[in-house]
């Protein structure tokens, strides 16, 4: 399993091409995409910028959860640095990354559930062996309620788009 919405710009076609290279060297030849899980952070939202303001707090909750484990890709020693000092002060001027980045470089699918189902059906066409992909619908803190509502929308709005293929 591979994050595809921990590293910027989605999941590495590289990654991806050499664990191919990997299986064939070991006698296994599969489609690009094949025996990987790719993870992917989504949020539905009726527009895309509704989902970006509905998932900012968890989604820099999740920079500050995530960065010191290494999670979040590019960060600095300084920013790490600032995110486990617990002083708001360092924080706001960390220049950590944003939701808005994060969906800019295609690491979170964030928008109406059209948008969402493209996405994972470009995903699709990129990896052809690709058989099963982990969405990621909570951020930290998010009341159930939220979550919730979020599987229902990824439920009914995306995954009749992918049953049975």
């Amino acid at each position: 399993m591979i994050g595809g919405g921990a590293a910027p710009g989605g999941a590495s076609d590289l990654v991806v091409q050499r664990w191919q290279e990997v299986q064939a060297q070991h006698g296994r030849e599969l489609d690009l995409g094949g025996d990987l899980i790719i993870s992917f952070s989504v949020y539905i939202a009726d527009s895309a910028e509704q989902a970006i303001e509905e998932s900012r707090l968890w989604a820099e909750e999740r920079v500050k959860m995530f960065g010191p484990l290494g999670f979040v890709r590019g960060l600095s020693d300084e920013q790490v640095a600032a995110i486990n000092s617990n002083d708001p002060a360092q924080l706001l001027t960390a220049d950590l990354p944003t939701i808005d980045q994060d969906v800019a470089s295609g690491g979170f699918f964030a928008g109406p559930a059209d948008f969402v189902t493209e996405k994972l059906l470009e995903v699709q066409d990129r990896y052809p062996g690709l058989e099963e992909v982990n969405i990621g619908i909570t951020g930290m803190g998010m009341p159930e309620s939220a979550t919730l509502e979020q599987m229902h929308r990824f439920a009914e709005g995306v995954m009749p788009h992918f049953n049975g293929s």
